[in-house]
């Protein structure tokens, strides 16, 4: 219902200077208020996969930023520049057409000494994001990672989209810090991003010049629904605010 045209008599959604919202823009994974009947104590979100970083289509040069990133963020230095080519080579043999591998990569010979033992993808389609931790190396590099929050293996998407990412999609992008994502998501609530010089309103320069390579106004036609029992309103562990 969403996707099809606002009907000609319906009040416009608009933002504090009057500008029309995309209602697209809405499912960025908050809890939503349906246009029909449903029970008070069930919560519905919907993420669009154009928030999530797309094994499938990620450029290979992206692929190297978000190896450096999550190493900066693992060890606490500056990543040691052999290991980040390590991994990329292991990546690139795991998503090749082939069983020649990459200087200092891994393709059969290796994951066929492992226990249990597996063969590499050697196709650049990934059947699923777990599929990752099979990569040589990946399984520490995203140790602790909500996998199917942060990545999609769906649509064309190439990059991400931050009126719709998802907070673990955002915790692996270069130039984003917690306190920089908390400001993103109160931003994007209020008026979406329309531009990136909107979101240098947020993100500070010498940031906003890392995350420029993963930045998308894209949407996709690739959606998940989450629907669950609402916690307990009066639990400790929550806050009104996850709810918003």
């Amino acid at each position: 219902l969403e996707l099809l045209p606002t009907p000609i008599d319906a009040p416009l959604e608009t933002n504090a200077e009057g500008e029309p919202l995309n209602r697209l823009h809405r499912f960025d994974g908050r809890a939503l208020r349906l246009s029909y009947p449903t029970p008070d104590d069930m919560v519905v979100r919907i993420y669009n996969h154009a928030g999530k970083i797309n094994l499938n289509r990620i450029p290979r040069a992206n692929m190297q930023l978000l190896i450096e990133h999550r190493l900066e963020v693992l060890r606490g230095e500056e990543p040691d520049a052999e290991e980040v080519q390590d991994l990329l080579a292991a990546w690139t043999d795991w998503t090749d057409l082939n069983d020649i591998e990459g200087i200092n990569g891994a393709e059969r010979g290796y994951y066929e000494e492992q226990e249990p033992s597996y063969i590499p993808r050697n196709n650049p389609e990934l059947d699923s994001v777990e599929e990752l931790l099979h990569i040589r190396g990946f399984n520490e590099l995203f140790a602790g990672i909500n996998l199917e929050a942060a990545f999609t293996i769906y649509g064309t998407n190439r990059q991400v989209n931050l009126n719709l990412a998802s907070r673990e999609a955002l915790s692996l992008l270069p130039g984003l810090t917690p306190q920089i994502i908390d400001d993103l998501a109160l931003a994007r609530q209020l008026d979406p991003f329309d531009n990136r010089g909107e979101i240098g309103e947020v993100v500070p320069f010498e940031n906003l010049t890392e995350l420029s390579p993963w930045l998308s106004n894209e949407t996709s036609n690739y959606y998940t629904i989450f629907v669950y029992p609402r916690p307990d309103a009066g639990a400790e562990s929550r806050t009104a605010a996850e709810f918003q």
